[in-house]
């Protein structure tokens, strides 16, 4: 089973940020939010100030105030929400090194230890609703138990019918048909050549079994 680690990857690992495509995409939003709340709020302002001017009233111009100081606050505040989740999604990667399997998300970083596993398999099955026509998944099989509760890597385990005997059925899976995938793929065979089972044709509807 994997510790905790106070370490890192190596400066030389293979890093997969798998949610890179989506961070940025949200940080363009939470700079747009923020725009377009502050052109309304001056829009707001430049209306109301113009009623006040032709009104014998004051409550014109203070309720344009209140709304034209209220909208780039909710805008801003939102924006920065936006913004920070983008930068949580960048932080978001697997990375493979001569430790192990890297697994960093908001919940911490952690590592499975190539010496933890007894092999890694690319399944795949034929999956009409898919635009690739296949579904896909790489599964890091360990030696012994694992902990599917676990803060950083629970998201990760699946419980499956072994490939081959003698493997438990608890198994780490890396899912989807996700444009990372031939990527980790790739770095785990050339970092673990050892441990690489090669591919495995599954049923279709394989993936949907947790």
């Amino acid at each position: 089973m994997p510790d905790s680690l106070t370490s890192r990857p190596a400066a030389t690992a293979t890093v997969i940020r798998v949610a890179e495509a989506r961070a940025r995409k949200a940080v363009r939003f939470g700079v747009v939010l923020a725009a377009l709340y502050s052109a309304l709020a001056l829009t707001f302002v430049a209306v109301f100030a113009r009623s006040a001017t032709q009104s014998a009233e004051a409550w014109p111009s203070v309720l344009g105030g209140i709304i034209g100081l209220a909208l780039p606050a909710v805008g801003v505040r939102g924006a920065i929400t936006v913004i920070r989740r983008g930068r949580d999604l960048r932080d978001l990667f697997v990375a493979t090194d001569e430790s192990g399997v890297w697994v960093s998300q908001g919940a911490g970083l952690k590592v499975v230890p190539w010496d933890s596993l007894a092999a890694t398999v690319h399944h795949w099955s034929e999956a009409g609703g898919s635009p690739a026509g296949r579904d896909h998944s790489l599964d890091l099989c360990p030696i012994g138990a694992i902990d599917p509760e676990d803060p950083v890597l629970g998201n990760f385990v699946h419980d499956d019918e072994p490939f081959r005997p003698g493997l438990p059925r608890l198994r780490y899976r890396f899912s989807g048909n996700h444009p990372y995938r031939e990527a980790l793929a790739e770095a785990v065979r050339q970092q673990a050549p050892h441990l690489w089972a090669g591919e495995v044709e599954r049923e279709p509807g394989y993936l949907a079994a947790k």
